[in-house]
């Protein structure tokens, strides 16, 4: 039986108790999501399975729309960079800061905020219509286009959420299978640029992949050989 994750906080801020440039560098990393249940789940689950790496993600549930979760990534990576700039510790500044977001309503929002993220240095996540397709990919490849209550409806059948609202994910169905979600992720980009159907016409599509890969690759060059669970 799986670890479950254990309950940890996240709120972004930083350890003010290190030496000033002295501190030995560690890989940081930064997700302002608009998930603030089942994404926070998720990515409290990624950083206790890479925790012992020494790398480190800091995750924001923010629950706004995607223009203000934008602009408050801009404002912590700005802080942050100041921060690291007074102590004279740039080696430990966030080495990737990323949005995450589901499409919903918000197609033409995100369309137009993409020339200010790439411009901010922050990437933005996209699940098309909403996270739970990625959840579901950890268990099937799911190809059909779908709103974001018919793949909640698919999650829920599949036992892989439950609680309030089915915000709270199963990790029975979730633990050892991200290679699986990986791999059905790719796919589907792959048939989207076959297809030429690009954001927002790629439902159903998920970048979620991309960025547990990011924090795998962190983890392993923190430690040559590291081995996750996830």
């Amino acid at each position: 039986m799986p670890v479950q994750p254990r309950k940890r906080q996240f709120d972004g801020r930083r350890n003010q108790n290190r030496k000033v440039g002295g501190r030995e560098r560690r890989a940081r990393h930064l997700l302002v999501s608009g998930g603030i249940a089942t994404e926070k789940e998720y990515f409290r689950y990624v950083q206790d399975a890479l925790s012992a790496s020494g790398a480190t993600l800091e995750f924001i549930p923010d629950g706004r729309n995607p223009a203000r979760l934008l602009d408050e990534a801009v404002r912590l990576k700005d802080e942050d960079r100041r921060d690291c700039k007074r102590l004279n510790d740039m080696a430990n500044a966030y080495q990737r800061v990323w949005v995450i977001t589901d499409t919903d309503d918000f197609a033409a929002e995100i369309m137009g905020l993409l020339p200010k993220a790439q411009k901010a240095g922050v990437e933005f996540v996209i699940s098309n219509p909403c996270f739970e397709v990625f959840v579901v990919l950890h268990d099937e490849s799911y190809t059909k286009y779908c709103d974001a209550t018919q793949i909640q409806a698919v999650a829920k059948k599949k036992g892989m959420v439950t609680g309030t609202n089915n915000k709270n994910l199963v990790f029975d169905k979730i633990y050892g299978n991200f290679d699986r979600a990986e791999v059905f992720s790719q796919q589907l980009r792959r048939q989207h640029q076959r297809d030429d159907k690009f954001f927002p016409e790629n439902n159903p599509s998920t970048s979620v992949d991309e960025v547990v890969r990011a924090l795998i690759d962190s983890a392993c060059k923190s430690i040559p050989g590291f081995e996750h669970i996830l």
